[in-house]
């Protein structure tokens, strides 16, 4: 099975009812045509023109603010998923509600070339096997209800939309979740074979010992020097190196990291301090590019829990290709609201829902395209 095609994902999914000021009920679906974009046109259609029906759902100007919360809880830009969505060489967009996996393929032996001037004789032998790998693609969500005897006079009394104020709560949710989760793992969801993974699950077989013990603290003990943390550094894009795993990389650390990254690493003789960061992202001159390849330093606070939340772990870095070779984010269901129960005519269940994960890909040997760097115990 060959790759997903990329295309522009613009769904509403399931049903969004909504009244209007004429006091029918309406919901927004697809004409089956499109504009000069190439995106699809949607039109509003009347469902019911009972002032029942119409009184349970949702204003269109009340969808209007649910969209916008849930859009900006969707894009905070201190989301893990977030800065995963902006690296945009990597990033594969589709719609995931027609598909449960993604699948890639590996490839098993070699071919080569020769040269010739008239392309009659034989090329040398080639022998290739094609191999499949994937990932399955599970959505995070979370629900809200409004009610039509409760919700309009709250949200009098507050002073806000209360239906709005429910569901950013349920974003918030879905975006703590899904962050976590593209950190830790989906706990070994596997579906038709193949396993969804976040950075601290991934089965590298390429690892580094940092100086330190998990003990002291790691990097972030004071006995450990800016240049034995730029060493381990140097030492991981070394690894990756040698595993004829391509660059751009980026360096992911846990959040607590960050002021070690900012002590001096290095002070030059008219007395110009150079710190850990910028040793590490420096480039000699405009011709020549960093020297380790590390284009991203990504703090990530997930990072200082342990898996699942509790005592704060040190000892744990990652670097990754950025490569789409061997690293894709697969978004597959951006960030929205819908409904999907009518209860009684009283109270509408909502959900919001989001898919985004990580695919670390691996080469016919097993090998991926990340190394960890963890602190030995003690």
């Amino acid at each position: 099975m060959s790759n997903l095609n990329n295309v522009t994902l613009n769904r509403d999914l399931g049903f969004r009812y909504f009244s209007k000021e004429d006091g029918n009920l309406y919901v927004t679906v697809a004409t089956g045509q499109f504009d000069s974009d190439g995106k699809p046109i949607y039109e509003d259609r009347v469902v019911s023109m009972s002032g029942l029906d119409a009184q349970s759902a949702l204003t269109l100007q009340e969808y209007k603010l649910v969209d916008r919360v849930v859009n900006d809880e969707r894009n905070n830009p201190n989301r893990f998923t977030t800065w995963l969505r902006s690296l945009k060489q990597c990033v594969e967009t589709f719609d995931g509600m027609n598909h449960k996996t993604y699948w890639y393929n590996t490839l098993t032996g070699q071919t080569s070339s020769r040269s010739t001037m008239d392309l009659e004789d034989d090329s040398p032998a080639t022998t290739v096997s094609i191999a499949e790998d994937g990932v399955p693609l599970p959505l995070e969500f979370a629900d809200w209800l409004s009610n039509i005897r409760r919700d309009p006079s709250a949200s009098t009394a507050a002073g806000y939309n209360v239906n709005a104020e429910k569901a950013r709560f349920a974003a918030e949710a879905v975006a703590t979740g899904l962050d976590l989760r593209n950190v830790n793992g989906w706990g070994g969801l596997t579906y038709k074979g193949v396993t969804v993974r976040g950075f601290r699950d991934v089965p590298t077989t390429l690892t580094v010992a940092q100086a330190g013990t998990v003990g002291t603290g790691g990097w972030l003990s004071s006995d450990v020097t800016a240049k034995q943390i730029y060493a381990d550094i140097l030492s991981m894009v070394t690894l990756l190196n040698q595993n004829k795993v391509a660059g751009p990389y980026a360096l992911i650390l846990p959040e607590s990291f960050r002021f070690r990254l900012a002590e001096t690493y290095s002070t030059s003789l008219n007395g110009d301090e150079k710190s850990l960061w910028m040793k590490l992202l420096e480039k000699p001159n405009a011709e020549i590019p960093n020297v380790l390849d590390i284009t991203q330093v990504k703090l990530v606070p997930e990072m200082d829990q342990t898996k699942g939340g509790g005592t704060p772990t040190a000892g744990e870095a990652y670097v990754t290709s950025l490569n789409p070779k061997w690293f894709r984010v697969l978004n597959y269901l951006p960030m929205q609201s819908f409904t999907i129960d009518l209860k009684g005519m009283i109270s509408t269940k909502h959900r919001v829902a989001e898919g985004v994960c990580p695919l670390f890909k691996k080469n016919a040997a097993g090998t991926y395209g990340i190394v960890k760097l963890a602190a030995p115990a003690g």
